[in-house]
C-alpha cells in the first residue's frame, strides 16, 4: 500500500530494505558454508569461484527476466502510473514467489552429506610436535 502512492515516507522504503539486507546477509554465509562443506581443500578455491559466479549470473538473469515481465505488465495495464505499478507488481511478485517455492521443493530430496575428513600429512604432525616442544620448553613465555 505504501508503494502505491507517489510521496511515500522514507521509512516505507528503508524498513523493507533493511529487513532484506539482514535476511540476505545472514543466509548468504550459511548457504556458502553449506555448499563448501563437502569440498576437499584442493578444490575449495575453484568451488568458491564457481558458486560466486553462478550467484552473479543467476542474479543478473533473474533481474532481467523479472524486469522484463514487469515492463510487459506495465505496458499491458494502460492506466495511470500509480495504479499501473500497483497492478503490475502483484503478478510479478507472484512469479517470484512461485520460483522460490519451486526451488525449495526441488531442494527437499537433496541428501545431507557429512564433511570430508581432514587429511593429516607428515608436515602437520611435525608442526604440532614442534609446537608442543616449544610450549613445554622452560624458555617459552
Amino acid at each position: 500500500a505504501w508503494f502505491s502512492i507517489l510521496h511515500a515516507p522514507i521509512f516505507a522504503f528503508l524498513i523493507p530494505l533493511i529487513l532484506i539486507g539482514i535476511g540476505i546477509g545472514s543466509a548468504a554465509s550459511t548457504l556458502m558454508g553449506e555448499a563448501m562443506r563437502s569440498i576437499g581443500p584442493n578444490l575449495m578455491g575453484a568451488a568458491s569461484g564457481l558458486i560466486s559466479t553462478t550467484r552473479q549470473v543467476g542474479g543478473a538473469i533473474g533481474g532481467a527476466v523479472v524486469g522484463g515481465f514487469l515492463q510487459y505488465r506495465l505496458g499491458a495495464t494502460h492506466t495511470t502510473i500509480v495504479s499501473g505499478v500497483s497492478t503490475a507488481l502483484f503478478p510479478t511478485f507472484l512469479i517470484i514467489a512461485a520460483v522460490l517455492v519451486g526451488g525449495a521443493i526441488l531442494c527437499l530430496p537433496l541428501k545431507r552429506t557429512k564433511p570430508a575428513p581432514a587429511k593429516v600429512t607428515p608436515q602437520m604432525h611435525a608442526t604440532e610436535d614442534s609446537q608442543k616442544v616449544i610450549s613445554s620448553s622452560p624458555n617459552a613465555s
